[in-house]
């Protein structure tokens, strides 16, 4: 599922995927993978942040797909945080950053922020999913790699959530 196809403002004409994804798949559990979260904890918090989560309207429509398909699990990154919790049934889990974690003044903690990357085993209809740091990885913050958001200085004046 591409994150650009499901941003606020495009038509449904621009969701090509999504009206026969689940059908296709029926009957086998599936694995959802998105950039971009579809929402804080609940469907209802979809839109309040569309910086960092999926539209509404797409949220809505995935959710209604979802609820009637064997969706186990939603695979995710985007916000450089790692997190898992469980909403209807279905695994969320957030892929950490590779890269870099942002400061709590850049962006508001909502899973764990550290660097790593996650582990799924994929068993039958089971999924295990694993946090991994691996040896020798850096820990990287935004003020070491300052370019990568434009002017840190101009941000942090801004306060937590300045950057979209």
């Amino acid at each position: 599922m591409s994150s650009p196809s499901s941003s606020p403002g495009l038509p449904d004409a621009a969701f090509p995927q999504q009206p026969t994804l689940f059908v296709s798949l029926a009957g086998r559990p599936i694995a959802l993978i998105t950039h971009k979260p579809l929402f804080l904890n609940r469907p209802a918090d979809a839109g309040a942040a569309p910086h960092r989560f999926l539209s509404a309207d797409a949220v809505t429509r995935l959710m209604v797909q979802i609820a009637t398909a064997p969706v186990r699990l939603v695979m995710t990154g985007h916000t450089h945080q790692m997190r898992q919790h469980r909403h209807a049934g279905v695994d969320f889990v957030w892929a950490p950053s590779t890269a870099f974690v942002l400061p709590d003044w850049f962006q508001p903690v909502m899973g764990e922020k550290r660097l790593g990357l996650v582990d799924y085993r994929f068993e039958d209809d089971r999924v295990a999913v694993r946090f991994v740091t691996p040896d020798g990885m850096a820990e990287m913050t935004l003020p070491q790699v300052a370019t990568a958001y434009g002017d840190t200085n101009e941000n942090a004046a801004r306060g937590p959530g300045a950057v979209q």
